[in-house]
């Protein structure tokens, strides 16, 4: 094999979508791909779909699982690295798409600069209207090794949430225990692309940062990262210790680096305040839930952090508390969560 690369898609009921994402991948100008497709127990016309591509290109590899089984991927990778397909890995989701040079710019960029993982920028798209919403994607190229790990963390940590718009190698993919890794409905793709880039780290591998959004996502109502549920609260203090013990692999982890770990302890507790607040959920589950976050010490010194005022949502913490303590103050004194509430209220010393 040759710079082949191997695209996953997992599709499950995605009737509406499949056909615009491998249509991205027919169309690429970069011809040396191959396609692992997983229909993932879909009771919609996926199946369908997916064998009629499956016909036409030889490229495709079809798997059918009889049932949903959204960790499908773990299994995938498993059985991909005893008997690799290509050289390199790519995910697409079966409700996004390509753009036409995301592999040929990608592998150009891999091989010029000899790089281990290759990140894209990527167009947000809204799934009703089909226009772009925003671009997020480099300021400029560059290419990241060694101490850049540490001292370009809040450059590049937006670019770690997603297993999309990045082209791995398969040596990299190989070097990883994936048993040992969470599996989490908050953020799943970004404990894995951590333990990749710590992987790089460790072995002295190059990741680089293309500043051309070759990827596009399409944003639907329903569309997962977008959902909300109770088990996130627990998930926030696995995944704050998967940030955390990442920067921690480079050394000390620095005054930045710390008041951005903050800000981002903060603003999982503002979205999930703003979900929970307007939930069908009742007010004791949706109490205990918010007083798990609030008491929780990385609660504590987030709040007493005295942290670079760039981090803006910080920088507006009093302003928080204050919306939080509004909010919850006229059930103080309810019989079943009253003494929760006022755990909280004390934690946020709202008056």
């Amino acid at each position: 094999m040759d710079g082949t690369v191997v695209i996953y898609i997992q599709a499950y009921n995605a009737e509406c979508t499949l056909r615009r994402a491998l249509e991205s991948v027919l169309q690429q100008t970069y011809s040396n791909w191959v396609v692992y497709l997983v229909d993932n127990g879909s009771t919609d016309g996926t199946k369908e779909i997916a064998e009629d591509y499956a016909r036409q290109d030889a490229r495709i590899v079809l798997k059918h699982v009889a049932s949903n089984d959204i960790w499908y991927f773990y299994s995938f990778v498993e059985a991909y690295l005893k008997k690799p397909l290509g050289d390199y890995f790519a995910w697409l989701d079966a409700d996004d798409a390509y753009k036409p040079e995301f592999l040929e710019n990608s592998m150009s960029f891999i091989r010029k600069n000899r790089l281990s993982v290759c990140v894209c920028g990527t167009d947000y798209i809204d799934a009703s209207s089909g226009k772009t919403q925003l671009t997020k994607k480099p300021d400029a190229d560059f290419v990241m090794s060694g101490r850049g790990f540490s001292e370009r963390f809040l450059e590049y940590r937006r670019f770690t949430d997603t297993l999309w718009g990045k082209v791995y190698s398969f040596s990299l993919l190989k070097s990883v225990e994936y048993k040992q890794i969470p599996r989490i409905r908050f953020a799943p793709d970004s404990v894995i692309v951590l333990e990749l880039f710590k992987k790089c780290y460790q072995s002295g591998m190059r990741i680089g940062f293309l500043a051309e959004p070759l990827h596009q996502y399409y944003r639907a109502p329903t569309t997962l990262s977008r959902c909300f549920s109770l088990e996130f609260a627990d998930d926030f203090f696995i995944y704050h210790k998967v940030l955390t013990d990442y920067l921690k692999c480079f050394g000390k982890i620095g005054k930045l680096n710390g008041d951005y770990l903050s800000a981002i302890w903060l603003g999982w507790i503002q979205d999930f305040f703003t979900h929970i607040r307007n939930a069908d959920i009742a007010l004791p589950q949706k109490v205990t839930a918010l007083n798990k976050l609030f008491s929780s010490p990385i609660t504590t010194a987030m709040l007493r952090r005295k942290a670079d005022p760039c981090f803006r949502n910080l920088a507006a913490r009093r302003e928080f508390c204050q919306s939080v303590g509004s909010w919850m103050r006229p059930y103080e004194n309810d019989d079943k969560c009253g003494l929760a509430v006022r755990n909280i209220l004390a934690i946020l010393k709202v008056e």
